[in-house]
């Protein structure tokens, strides 16, 4: 080091990674890729198997290539300057590669390999997508071709103050004026502010506002309309007002915002107009019949990439985790008394309760990706060949009202997952370069993003209701709802037969039986929860709604119950798409582990018998341990770079050490010795006369106090 003992980039210890620990080396080099030794497959079958080929890793990697190398920049930046950094990579990507036509997979791509939530993310998602969706033709392409150039810079303000998952509660009012052929904008009330629009605080020069349309003193529903809120010097338009929130808990390179407007006044031909339209005269027509069922088609696209970024940040913060896990040691080996302070410790992987933890979340993480590329397929499946067309309404509804349920439970299963494979990676886990506490602040967001957790769940239990109602009359019902047809039409009790009593843990290593389990829990708990409400209904003469409320732990929970089922069912069939036994053995261990641990976290005291929970704990015991070998390749399967996890304890080579002590030395507060403000705060306190001896003077014998 120099005199001033600072450090900088020319005296900065240069650390030497090697497998014997050392001043500096951590010893760690050789610990991973011995572990990559032990997997019973080949890491490269795995990840074109879950990528769907291997042309289809090389178009990944292809993606994953243009994000930033500088790994831990972001974690030393200030809002100002992750904002700038931010937009700037955004730009230049997208400017590069400007004829590259991603696919719904290749923006799922970009969204796993981003860091965080980029500000301009919102203009080439929900911004973009309103305008495809909700503009005629001349719109769309006028507008979109202008978002792609990063001409304009957009926002989707949806969102109030005091108004978020009830659209049809919003405030804000576009009432149209006779006189001018405009339409007049007012947030009229502090609830009615648009409140937590990613990019409305700083960066966008236009959004798409959702307001309650009013013309002739009638009220005709809300609708969207496209808006200049910036001028060309980055200045708000006369009568707004915008600012960003406030520093977040994470995603703070997206300037989350408010927006305030006093009779704004825009052409009443701004209101986009695919299905309606505003004439001169402020009458509404409409331009396009579609099924009632249309509207369904954006919010389930939206959910199905929620339910895709879960598994995503699951299986990014499970790698982290599990690869610190091989490499940290607690605990010695041996339990004698006087053995030397350097014996031989046990990997903390190798501790039950931790391979409990991490295995689990390892095991979801592999079900929520299965389950987000279902998704994505139904919803390729409903739209035709452009984005936000109709293709098939088939089952349209249903899907949409299942996909909030599953919104909802991916989400709250990802920000739990997350935050417990953070717990243990120990104190270590709490630096923001750890990669996993950053990701946990950037994610938690989308728990209540787009609709609240509960919200959104019970929206699907109400739905299952209406279903199960249906059934009990004698119809039929198809696609996520038809395993529902096995109940007895017509009755008050279920003719469904329960599944046989395990007489060993080895049934429960059998899918279809655990197939069988989790569809028979959901169709009792659902039945339950109908009959339970319907009685209140019936005999009771409480109003539905408040039925739904009195009963709404019991729905929620039979909710999700439908949902985990499809989330096994799509976990088994995937594993039976494998063509290679070996992939097809590792992920049937996970799928059997990630199917006992709900069991047994999920309390299913009302589904199973008190010795069934034996046979299940055993099974549990079983896989952890069959996973063990497994456990690095099936995290190198997800097949995420450094510089995309971000991650000093979570480093594809081991060398965690060295990378923890390098990140240290990058610490801001290092760049100067004495720290900003010691003078004034700090100085006048201390005793600089005893400082001044530094360690050459002798404590007195008796100190007076």
């Amino acid at each position: 080091m120099n005199n001033t003992n600072m450090i900088t980039k020319t005296d900065k210890l240069i650390l030497e990674p090697s497998d014997k620990q050392s001043q500096l080396s951590g010893g760690t080099i050789n610990i991973l890729p011995d572990e990559r030794k032990k997997a019973s497959f080949v890491t490269k079958d795995l990840i074109d198997f879950l990528n769907g080929g291997e042309a289809a890793t090389k178009r990944r990697k292809f993606i994953e290539a243009a994000m930033s190398k500088d790994i831990y920049e972001k974690y030393n930046l200030t809002r100002p300057e992750l904002l700038k950094v931010q937009i700037k990579d955004f730009i230049d990507i997208h400017k590069k590669y400007a004829n590259f036509k991603p696919t719904r997979q290749d923006i799922s791509t970009m969204s796993e390999s981003s860091v965080g939530f980029s500000s301009l993310g919102n203009s080439h998602n929900w911004f973009l997508m309103t305008i495809v969706g909700q503009g005629n033709l001349e719109q769309q392409q006028y507008w979109t071709q202008k978002i792609l150039k990063f001409e304009i810079v957009g926002a989707y303000a949806q969102t109030e103050l005091g108004h978020g998952s009830n659209v049809r509660g919003l405030q804000t009012t576009a009432e149209f004026d006779p006189n001018t052929k405009e339409l007049i904008l007012n947030t009229p009330t502090l609830q009615s502010i648009k409140w937590w629009p990613g990019a409305l605080g700083r960066v966008s020069t236009h959004v798409v506002l959702y307001a309650q349309l009013i013309s002739n003193k009638k009220e005709l529903g809300v609708h969207v309309f496209m808006m200049q809120i910036r001028d060309e010097n980055h200045k708000a338009l006369p009568g707004i007002t915008i600012g960003d929130l406030g520093t977040k808990m994470g995603d703070n390179a997206n300037d989350t915002g408010f927006m305030i407007l006093e009779n704004v006044r825009i052409p009443f031909t701004s209101m986009l107009s695919k299905y309606h339209k505003l004439n001169e005269h402020g009458e509404l027509v409409t331009v396009l019949k579609a099924s009632p069922q249309i509207h369904y088609t954006t919010m389930t696209s939206t959910r199905a990439k929620f339910v895709n970024t879960a598994g995503a940040r699951l299986a990014q913060s499970a790698t982290i985790a599990i690869r610190y896990s091989c490499l940290r040691k607690q605990g010695f080996k041996s339990f004698e008394n006087g053995i030397p302070y350097n014996s031989p410790e046990y990997q903390i992987v190798d501790h039950k309760i931790q391979q409990y933890r991490l295995f689990k979340q390892l095991a979801f993480a592999y079900a929520l990706k299965f389950a987000g590329k279902w998704m994505m397929e139904l919803v390729n499946t409903i739209e035709g060949g452009e984005w936000g067309a109709i293709k098939s309404t088939e089952g349209l509804k249903e899907i949409a009202t299942t996909s909030a349920g599953m919104k909802s439970l991916s989400t709250l299963l990802a920000c739990n997952g997350i935050e417990d494979l953070r717990k243990c990676c120990g104190g270590n886990g709490y630096l923001l370069n750890s990669g996993i506490a950053a990701m946990f602040n950037d994610y938690v967001w989308q728990v209540t993003a787009e609709g609240d957790m509960t919200i959104l769940g019970l929206l699907t239990s109400k739905s299952l209701h209406q279903e199960i109602n249906n059934l009990i009359k004698g119809e039929q019902t198809k696609g996520v709802y038809e395993y529902f047809n096995d109940l007895n039409k017509g009755k008050s009790l279920l003719t469904l037969t329960v599944p046989s009593k395990a007489k060993s843990s080895v049934e429960f290593k059998n899918l279809d039986y655990l197939v069988e389990l989790f569809k028979y829990r959901s169709i009792y708990r659902n039945f339950t929860t109908n009959q339970e409400i319907n009685e209140l209904v019936n005999k009771q003469g409480v109003k539905l709604q408040e039925a739904f409320n009195i009963k709404a732990v019991d729905s929620l929970r039979a909710a999700y119950s439908h949902c985990y089922y499809l989330i096994l069912v799509n976990f088994v069939k995937k594993i039976k798409e494998a063509k290679n036994i070996k992939i097809e053995s590792a992920l049937t261990r996970l799928c059997i582990l990630m199917a006992c641990s709900h069991m047994i976290d999920d309390n299913w005291g009302d589904i199973l018998v008190k010795d069934q929970f034996r046979f299940i704990k055993i099974t549990i015991n079983e896989m952890l341990s069959e996973i063990r070998p497994d456990c690095i390749a099936l995290c190198d399967g997800f097949d995420y770079p450094d510089n995309i996890l971000k991650s000093t304890i979570g480093k594809y080579d081991g060398n965690v050490y060295e990378s923890l002590f390098d990140a240290a030395q990058n610490s801001v507060l290092n760049r100067q010795e004495v720290f900003k403000g010691y003078a004034e705060v700090l100085k006048p306190h201390l005793d600089l006369n005893l400082l001044s001896h530094g360690n050459t003077r002798n404590l007195p014998i008796k100190a007076k106090f």
